[in-house]
């Protein structure tokens, strides 16, 4: 009998780790590193890192205060702290009603929920 074009070759051997030839040209995924990830996140919504950082200076300058022994600037600079972490959270909530209202989540589900035909899940 002749070969038909239904009918499908035999396919060569594979070593472990090689690549099949289908895939020759596929190229994987590049994922973003730490630096990328926050050089991003800091441009959609700037204000957070802010408040994060005045936060942490007023901490750091009460906890001084406090040792030093001058008690009404350290319980200033805790108050200060406290408005920071406000500004913070804010800051936060404000940024992701914006992302939710623009629509623009990094979050895409995929297009296809449903599992795909295998010979367990035909009926």
């Amino acid at each position: 009998m002749s070969s038909t074009k239904n009918e499908q070759k035999k396919p060569a051997f594979l070593y472990p780790g090689e690549m099949p030839p289908e895939l020759r040209d596929w190229e994987p995924h590049k994922t973003k590193g730490f630096k990328e990830k926050f050089v991003e996140k800091v441009k959609q919504n700037p204000f957070v890192p802010i408040g994060c950082t005045a936060t942490a200076i007023a901490l750091t300058w009460g906890l001084i205060q406090f040792r030093r022994g001058q008690t009404r600037k350290s319980q200033l600079m805790m108050r200060f702290r406290v408005a920071a972490q406000a500004f913070t959270i804010g800051a936060i909530v404000i940024g992701v009603a914006v992302q939710a209202a623009k629509g623009t989540s990094s979050y895409t589900p995929s297009q296809s929920t449903s599992l795909p035909a295998t010979p367990q899940n035909k009926k």
